[in-house]
């Protein structure tokens, strides 16, 4: 039987309300990941292959997205952003700028180009649509409107200029991949940071992230939390209360490559709040070194002390007006 409950914190500052969906395995769980759509031989018994993922797992919103791209032959790439919450859609390559370049086989590349900047303006997942091949086809520029270097349309028009590039691929007798990725993007920059271990010097280190669908809330407003880390292991999530007080929330088993939603309510009294995820190989945390780390600075941000360089950990700052 499903159940939903609250967790109640001390001096009523934050109410978290555990809806059904998350009480059951956060069974609202977006993946990032790559589906592989139509492709094309061209008879030959010898298909393009593409290999094509992000430079990293999770961008912050502002943050320049780029991916890397190889292909086993000469190819053309068509990149496409699709936002379906706000009916929109863009495409990345090519571009007023970039426009048709060819990419030579067996070769990675990084994409866009470092004086073209794609980026999300808000959390949650993005989606990218891919096509490539091994010939040009001409996009109808004149059904974009120009956002900044970035070429935006509705959703419909975007979505059909997918399928069209496709359909003229195979006509051309080209070869052709399409892939489908998700990517995971968390909160506003300015509010959200990421504290990694202290020597710096591993590449295996994990990355938490955490991040909620807004940075101000007024009393008895829905909050949703996004978290999650890049490694496989345990998130304990805590909440710092104003006045410094800390109170842990939950711990939660990650992928690696998954996000998790939690839903909360805001409740008096206001103020400043952060939420901070702390990634652990253990699952059960160390409630006291965490809240040591966290009252040390509470004004100014959260920081390692030299006797924790084992951790890492990732702050959102947010506030609840009453």
């Amino acid at each position: 039987m499903k159940k939903s409950f609250q967790i109640m914190f001390t001096a009523a500052m934050v109410m978290l309300a555990l809806t059904a969906y998350t009480i059951t395995a956060f069974a609202d769980v977006k993946t990032i990941g790559v589906r592989t759509g139509g492709s094309s031989d061209n008879g030959d018994g010898n298909p393009l292959k593409v290999e094509f993922t992000p430079v990293k797992q999770v961008f912050k919103t502002g943050e320049a997205i780029r991916f890397r791209v190889k292909g086993s032959e000469i190819f053309y790439l068509y990149l496409f952003s699709v936002d379906e919450k706000h009916n929109k859609g863009y495409m990345i390559l090519p571009n007023k700028k970039q426009q048709y370049v060819k990419y030579k086989a067996e070769r990675t590349y990084t994409v866009p180009e470092q004086y073209i900047e794609f980026y999300s303006d808000s959390p949650g997942r993005e989606k990218i649509i891919m096509l490539a091949s091994t010939k040009k086809m001409d996009v109808k520029f004149d059904r974009y409107a120009k956002t900044g270097n970035i070429l935006s349309a509705n959703l419909d028009t975007v979505v059909q200029e997918t399928k069209a590039l496709g359909i003229r691929s195979r006509k051309a007798k080209a070869k052709h991949v399409t892939k489908e990725l998700s990517l995971i993007i968390t909160g506003d920059g300015q509010h959200a940071g990421v504290v990694p271990p202290s020597d710096g010097g591993s590449d295996t280190a994990a990355a938490p992230f955490v991040s909620t669908n807004k940075s101000s809330y007024r009393v008895g407003d829905s909050i949703r939390i996004t978290f999650g880390a890049d490694k496989p292991g345990y998130v304990h999530l805590y909440i710092n209360e104003p006045g410094g007080r800390q109170s842990f929330l939950t711990t939660k088993k990650v992928s690696g490559s998954d996000f998790y939603r939690m839903n909360a309510m805001a409740s008096s009294p206001g103020g400043a709040h952060q939420i901070l995820a702390v990634y652990d190989d253990n699952a059960t945390p160390d409630k006291n070194r965490i809240y040591t780390l966290a009252s040390k600075n509470m004004l100014k941000d959260i920081r390692l002390v030299p006797d924790t360089p084992d951790d890492a950990y990732a702050v959102y700052h947010f506030t609840i007006q009453e």
